[in-house]
């Protein structure tokens, strides 16, 4: 058995040809899609269904009925009026195919009114791509453009008769399935901790300058006590000095105080006040900012701790992706979800041609 069977070109060539034994000429009665991944649902025993996916690491083709595992479903996002839902609504499952000496599956559909409908999934290079056509190999829909010429054609009639069912049973779509759920769970663990990353820098950076300025919001006292030095010695001072220096009333030794020379001594002692109280306030409202921070970066150094044992590689990929999904409701208010208009360039993936 190959080792990766969903890569393998005659055991994808083996399972469309079971495909196309069994479910030719039944009915498509579900498309959905998302970002990167394509299912059509057959009507029949056991409602069928096709993935085709295009993640980088997972350009597969292979079949699951039923429900995907929960964990993997939530995760792969839903494209809502997807343009691949209106032209294969209602139509005939044709047959399919992998195109001989190259990975590219095709699939053939015959709409309402009677015409052909070609569906082409490249499962190859760093990407795939899937398009559909029309029976005249126009491009009515592709994920990435322009597409590589062999998905630009009409598929050659050998396309239809290639491969022969595997006896054994199907072993490329229980392999595919996990591999789509390692590279998904990957995926999400990579962006996660990014995202957890960025958050504890940016916690640390407040924490860090909050503290430098609480160090210096400290500098009250030492205002307060320079104030009370000239109150103390008002009496023997007067106007013109920029600096003096007086024995420290509560008896801590002499005390150098900068002065401002244009003002009265009396004058002098009051800034120094007015800066106390300053420095005073100041201090109450960053302490208080400071312990929330504070708290707030214990908060976020404990998830990520907790993480760490979520995504345990020794995991199987289901269960890592479980647990991440765990994590993230437990800590729903570190990433709060954005909202906002989404800014799609001039060929969307997802826009009809």
């Amino acid at each position: 058995k190959p080792k990766r069977p969903w890569s393998d070109p005659p055991a994808l060539a083996g399972l469309l040809a079971g495909w196309r034994d069994a479910w030719t000429g039944r009915s498509v009665f579900r498309v959905t899609a998302g970002t990167d991944w394509v299912r059509i649902g057959l009507a029949g025993d056991s409602r069928p269904g096709i993935m085709l996916t295009s993640l980088a690491g997972a350009q597969l083709v292979f079949t699951h009925a039923g429900p995907l595992p929960r964990p993997l479903n939530s995760a792969l996002d839903v494209t809502r009026g997807h343009p691949l839902s209106k032209p294969l609504a209602n139509s005939a499952f044709g047959g399919c195919g992998m195109f001989p000496g190259d990975r590219i599956a095709a699939f053939r559909f015959e709409n309402s009114a009677g015409s052909a409908l070609y569906l082409l999934h490249q499962v190859f290079g760093t990407r795939g791509n899937t398009v559909l056509l029309d029976e005249n190999a126009k491009l009515l829909w592709g994920r990435h453009r322009p597409p590589h010429a062999l998905l630009a054609a009409v598929p050659p009639g050998e396309v239809w008769t290639h491969g022969t069912a595997s006896a054994d049973g199907d072993e490329v779509s229980p392999a595919a399935l996990e591999q789509l759920t390692e590279v998904v769970a990957a995926a999400r663990a990579g962006e996660t901790r990014s995202r957890l990353e960025r958050k504890l820098r940016t916690a640390q950076r407040l924490v860090d300058n909050l503290t430098r300025d609480f160090e210096r919001a400290e500098k009250g006292e030492t205002y307060r006590r320079r104030a009370e030095t000239l109150a103390a010695h008002l009496h023997e001072l007067s106007q013109g000095a920029d600096a003096v220096t007086l024995a420290d009333p509560r008896g801590e030794g002499d005390m150098e105080i900068p002065l401002d020379p244009a003002l009265s001594p009396a004058a002098n002692m009051e800034v120094w006040f007015k800066k106390a109280r300053k420095a005073d306030k100041g201090r109450d409202i960053i302490a208080d900012r400071l312990a929330r921070a504070q708290t707030d970066l214990e908060d976020i150094s404990r998830a990520a701790e907790e993480l760490i044992g979520a995504l345990d590689g020794g995991l199987p990929p289901l269960d890592r992706l479980n647990n991440l999904q765990d994590w993230s409701r437990e800590h729903v208010d570190l990433f709060p979800t954005a909202t906002g208009r989404q800014t799609r360039g001039r060929y969307g993936p997802e826009e009809p041609a």
